[in-house]
């Protein structure tokens, strides 16, 4: 996996009522995997997404894109997804949800489909597209001077017993 690179991928647009894919999800989800493709990601990835309805369906699609053997759907994942504490939490949720479901890595690159929050605290943005994916070295960032980054990375509100 070069740099040790994980792809983050924000769900597709998805309907409030039923909490699944609509037409306009579904294509953010087949594009999201063509641009995984293209930056190289190979079919024996490993896959792991939120249980959330609208980013299973998206994994199901990148899934599908890539040729991939599996999704493996974590509550781990849907609960940080929503509410991320920080990306050294984020990076020991992967590891558990990895663990639970026996995965190793090893050479295999990994994708989550999660949600918006998470996106936010993996990125400087203020807004992450539906579909939008985001290669992110997060051993670099626990490694490297984590407090430079905690106001880019913490979502206000959420850490304040950390801080």
């Amino acid at each position: 996996m070069p740099e040790n690179l994980t792809y983050f991928v924000r769900h597709g647009r998805y309907s409030p009522n039923t909490g699944s894919l609509n037409k306009d999800g579904n294509n953010d989800a087949a594009t999201a995997g063509q641009l995984l493709y293209g930056k190289g990601v190979k079919s024996n990835a490993v896959i792991l997404s939120s249980t959330a309805p609208r980013a299973t369906e998206t994994a199901d699609i990148i899934q599908h894109t890539l040729e991939a053997p599996a999704v493996y759907k974590s509550e781990l994942i849907e609960v940080t997804g929503l509410h991320p504490r920080s990306i050294r939490s984020m990076r020991r949720i992967i590891d558990l949800a990895l663990r639970h479901e026996g995965i190793t890595l090893d050479d295999r690159q990994l994708v989550i489909v999660t949600h918006e929050p998470v996106m936010l605290a993996m990125s400087d943005r203020e807004r992450v597209r539906n579909g939008e994916v985001i290669p992110c070295n997060i051993d670099a960032w626990v490694n490297e001077d984590f407090s430079r980054h905690a106001e880019e990375t913490y979502l206000s509100g959420l850490l304040d017993d950390e801080r």
